[in-house]
């Protein structure tokens, strides 16, 4: 669980220092209200997800991010998402451990398998109550 505070603190420093020129149609939808965000350090990609779209970033520490050609796409080209995960994420992260990208919303999560280059397919059994996670005070 480390880890992934480390990640959320690392991607909301980059959020909040965010100066780097993306091209007009970046900036205009994806520099401000950022729903959720996830860093894969797999390939180095930056994700940020807003409203029904997502982009992806190419992403060097001290040097900034890039947004890479043909983004933003809809969160809906993941496979298998249930209409109320298609937009308005409320959180993300991708756990390093099994490589699994959870999408949080509302009072409930879902669970992907992340492939870098290929995206995400929603696993068997979601979405799931967060309140099912031991420990979380209700």
């Amino acid at each position: 669980m480390k880890t992934v505070s480390v990640y959320i603190l690392i991607i909301a420093t980059i959020l909040l220092t965010f100066s780097v020129s993306l091209g007009l149609s970046f900036a205009q939808t994806f520099t401000t209200d950022i729903d959720a965000a996830f860093l894969s350090d797999v390939d180095n990609k930056l994700y940020l997800l807003k409203g029904d779209q997502y982009v992806r970033l190419s992403f060097v520490v001290g040097e900034g991010a890039t947004m890479d050609e043909g983004y933003p796409q809809p969160i809906a080209d993941w496979t298998g998402l249930t209409a109320n995960f298609t937009s308005d994420i409320d959180t993300a992260f991708l756990s390093d451990v099994d490589n699994k990208l959870y999408l949080l919303k509302g009072d409930q999560y879902i669970r992907l398998s992340f492939v870098v280059g290929e995206g995400a397919i929603m696993d068997e059994g979601y979405p799931q109550p967060i309140a099912d996670w031991t420990g979380v005070p209700g």
